[in-house]
């Protein structure tokens, strides 16, 4: 795990947390008495600040929230510090407010208990996040770009950094709207650094450990796949049926830790050598990517022998049920994920491709099934459907290659870092077009 990317959760967090503690002394500082009711008055502002804390982290401690939650909440505090800074300016303006009961039952509600919740509300969703970034409650601790100081803990720094800061120089010296609006404005930048930092970790794959299959050639989607997750800081065992893929490892090796098996993955105890493999290296799967398979048999149906059908099924769909029933009791573990490879042939008949199509379809009912029933047990499991995939092969066997609209290995992959990532923990269950561009 890199340290530049391990920071923003904790970094906003403690953010938010200075703002909060200029905002609360800055609140006290108007609501408090003067008189003898000073103390009595100082403990009720912090039992209100400690209560909304406590109810924002009551209502929002459920299961990690999505990315549009988190920027949601981070919204809410820039609302809740914004309306502070209003009331704050009414405050000094309008004799009213501070003379009735309602107007100072309202600066406490304004100025200390809504940025409190809010604040508690935003701490919860970050830590919830952060554990999702670790991979969930089943990752055995194993962080993957989460924040070394868990935000609840930086907010509590930040908060006190804050108090100091607001009771040094803010409160005697500037105006007390502008210094809320202020940190309306610091937090809102907090929050767009930390989605933004987000937004990278959600296809950051450090640490995780995938295999992937059908890894028989450097011109092949397998390969385009292999090469991008181990960019992405994955750790990757390449299977295929073929011993070049342990040479092709070798290749690969250039760009992070690899592993070549070559191995049958149609049966049982190729899936479990593949599987084994990975075991004794990482300790662990995160993700298993099922690219083996490919069209072997172009024929009609008419003319289609039992031989030819069963090995266009075995090679598309049996492999992806051996390797995943295979690895699923390691998936369990880590809450992981599969990717299987469908076909738009599954979807939209094309002539002379029936045991294909067939084997396709096989592949995405397979899928569906395993999605629903690994629910769970937190795996996702989700398939891809590319197009006219870019291919040396592929070129070879079409007439007119200028005329396809050819979608890129490169982008094939793309969709599978994501499907692997965190990015996609809400999705499962899932078969995902990737078209060319312009095309559906």
């Amino acid at each position: 795990m890199t340290e530049r990317r391990a920071w923003p959760s904790a970094v906003g967090a403690g953010v938010a947390g200075v703002a909060y503690g200029a905002v609360t002394l800055i609140g006290a500082s108007l609501t408090l008495d003067t008189g003898a009711g000073l103390l009595r008055a100082a403990a009720f502002l912090m039992a209100v600040s400690a209560t909304a804390a406590a109810a924002g982290i009551w209502v929002h401690a459920g299961r990690a929230p999505s990315p549009s939650a988190v920027r949601g909440r981070w919204t809410a505090l820039v609302v809740a510090f914004a309306a502070a800074a209003l009331y704050a300016e009414a405050w000094l303006f309008l004799p009213v407010l501070r003379t009735s009961l309602w107007g100072r039952l309202l600066a406490v509600v304004l100025l200390i208990a809504e940025p409190a919740y809010a604040l508690a509300a935003l701490a919860t969703a970050l830590a919830k996040a952060d554990a999702a970034l670790r991979g969930g409650t089943a990752a055995k601790g194993i962080a993957a770009g989460a924040s070394p100081v868990p935000p609840p803990t930086a907010v509590l720094l930040g908060a006190g950094l804050g108090m100091l800061v607001s009771a040094s120089w803010l409160v005697p010296a500037a105006p007390l709207g502008s210094s809320m609006l202020g940190a309306a404005v610091l937090v809102a930048f907090a929050g767009v650094y930390d989605n933004r930092k987000r937004l990278e970790l959600r296809v950051d794959l450090q640490d995780r450990v995938a295999i992937v299959t059908g890894v028989g050639g450097r011109g092949q989607v397998g390969f385009a796949v292999a090469e991008t997750l181990i960019t992405r800081g994955a750790r990757v065992v390449v299977a295929d049926l073929s011993t070049v893929v342990e040479s092709l490892a070798d290749e690969l090796r250039a760009h992070g830790d690899v592993v070549g098996v070559s191995a049958d993955l149609s049966r049982p105890e190729g899936a479990r050598r593949v599987l084994e493999t990975t075991l004794e290296r990482y300790g662990r799967v995160d993700a298993l990517v099922n690219v083996a398979g490919g069209l072997g048999l172009v024929a009609p149906v008419a003319e289609t022998e039992l031989d030819g059908w069963a090995r266009e099924i075995e090679r598309n769909a049996t492999t992806a049920y051996v390797m995943t029933r295979a690895a699923l009791p390691a998936l369990r573990e880590t809450g992981g994920s599969v990717v299987n490879f469908a076909s738009k042939a599954a979807e939209r008949a094309v002539g002379g491709l029936g045991a294909y199509a067939a084997a396709k379809a096989a592949v995405v009912a397979f899928t569906r099934t395993v999605a629903l029933e690994e629910k769970d047990h937190g795996v996702r499991v989700n398939a891809i459907a590319p197009g006219m995939v870019d291919t040396e092969e592929n070129r070879r066997g079409t007439e007119s290659p200028e005329s396809v609209a050819w979608v890129t290995r490169e982008q094939v992959a793309e969709v599978v870092a994501f499907l692997a990532g965190d990015g996609a923990t809400g999705v499962t269950g899932q078969v995902i077009g990737v078209p060319a561009r312009g095309y559906s």
